[in-house]
């Protein structure tokens, strides 16, 4: 554990393994590193990576105990920390253990972020709940694309009205070079449930992507190479994704 304090961005595969192989006596430690906050800084001796790496190790071991204070921890931070994500993705794996304190935190009201992220681990948890249906149509009354995402991740055919509904809907922003991100997500959401798309709808897809293309090509916008996207900026690849979801990684 003294050496897995000091670990820095890469954590070394064989002490992940003897970690790991530590089996539930592991746990404690690992759980003092997620709730140090001295360890999330920089300047800490890991720079501020055990407690990130701390994260997936827990969702290995399918630490339950981890449940309570992953969900504070995701909370407190935001999709611009690392470790924000690493909860994002990890929570899901601890399963049906999850589902009770997450709706919880969601009944006592969050904020919008908090919402949205525990949404995407409900989503992810493999359990089938109205509750948790109730709250990612909530999330995508408020963002269709965040929505739409959270929905195919829970894979429940009854969202495909909603999404065809939103599919038909789509305004472009046309004069954004980025004016047709979320039609990429609302489409692959739908496919994703099992939705057919009719010849109505897939020539409405079609009008619209050819409208805008045919718009922005009269467009002439400064290059800025020097501008780097943020995680949640669509992905300049052109595919319609945020570029946390694409060719960030």
């Amino acid at each position: 554990m003294a050496r897995f304090a000091a670990a820095g961005e890469t954590l070394d595969p064989e002490l992940r393994r003897e970690v790991l192989a530590l089996g539930p006596a592991a746990i404690p430690g690992l759980l003092r590193f997620l709730n140090d906050d001295d360890l999330q800084m920089q300047d800490s001796p890991g720079a501020g990576w055990p407690p990130i790496h701390a994260v997936g190790l827990l969702a290995d071991l399918k630490a339950t105990e981890a449940v309570e204070p992953m969900l504070r921890l995701l909370g407190e931070t935001n999709w611009d920390h690392i470790i924000h994500d690493r909860l994002v993705v990890g929570l899901p794996e601890l399963g049906p253990p999850v589902l009770e304190p997450a709706l919880a935190i969601l009944d006592r009201g969050v904020s919008e972020d908090v919402h949205h992220a525990i949404c995407c681990v409900l989503a992810k948890l493999g359990v089938r709940d109205a509750r948790i249906f109730a709250h990612l149509c909530t999330l995508f009354d408020d963002d269709e694309v965040s929505g739409a995402l959270v929905l195919g991740d829970y894979g429940d055919p009854a969202a495909l009205p909603i999404l065809e509904g939103a599919i038909e809907d789509f305004e472009p922003d046309f004069e954004s070079p980025y004016g047709l991100v979320g039609l990429a997500d609302l489409v692959e959401s739908f496919e994703l449930l099992g939705g057919l798309k009719t010849e109505a709808l897939r020539e409405h897809v079609a009008r619209l992507e050819e409208d805008f293309s045919a718009y922005r090509a009269t467009v002439v916008t400064p290059a800025k190479a020097d501008e780097k996207p943020g995680r949640n900026d669509p992905c300049p690849c052109g595919s319609g994704k945020k570029y946390k979801r694409c060719c960030l990684t």
